[in-house]
């Protein structure tokens, strides 16, 4: 029986990415605000790399680690799952996303709720700007922070 159950969770996990259409790397940067010590709040620049998994035409999955100018430079690490709206313009594809975020300020490691919206230009078949709005939501112990990033960046594919 565990033999089956192994096997069942292996073909699961692999079936994403046998019908996988591309991967993507880049980095970004834009105004941030966020919290790098555990009693203020200021803005700043985030500057962040970024790796991207699309598993079809309008869903994928990407991992962030970003860096904060802010006082005691909080670092942000983001997993997201991405909703790629379809248009008929091939080189606009706008997004949503929702997902998780670890921050590593004063005191953390926190954990963060986040959703975003953006949209990927596509300049050329291998070249993308993406423009990119993130809210999170970080708990703490003294109660809750909101973050904020707007960023632009470039993706390359591997």
């Amino acid at each position: 029986m565990k033999k089956y159950i192994l096997i069942l969770f292996l073909l699961s996990s692999t079936s994403g990415f046998i019908h996988a259409q591309y991967a993507t790397y880049g980095f970004k940067s834009g105004p941030s605000l966020a919290r790098g010590t555990v009693d203020t709040v200021s803005l700043g620049l985030q500057i962040g790399a970024q790796l991207e998994y699309v598993f079809s035409s309008n869903i994928a999955f990407s991992s962030e680690l970003n860096i904060n100018t802010q006082p005691g430079i909080p670092i942000d690490w983001v997993l997201q799952v991405k909703y790629y709206v379809q248009l008929k313009q091939k080189e606009i594809k706008p997004f949503f996303g929702v997902g998780t975020q670890v921050w590593f300020f004063e005191g953390g490691p926190y954990y963060a709720a986040s959703v975003g919206a953006g949209v990927d230009l596509w300049l050329t078949k291998k070249f993308i700007v993406p423009i990119d709005l993130q809210f999170g939501r970080i708990f703490i112990d003294e109660g809750e922070v909101i973050s904020f990033a707007g960023t632009v960046g470039i993706k390359f594919f591997f």
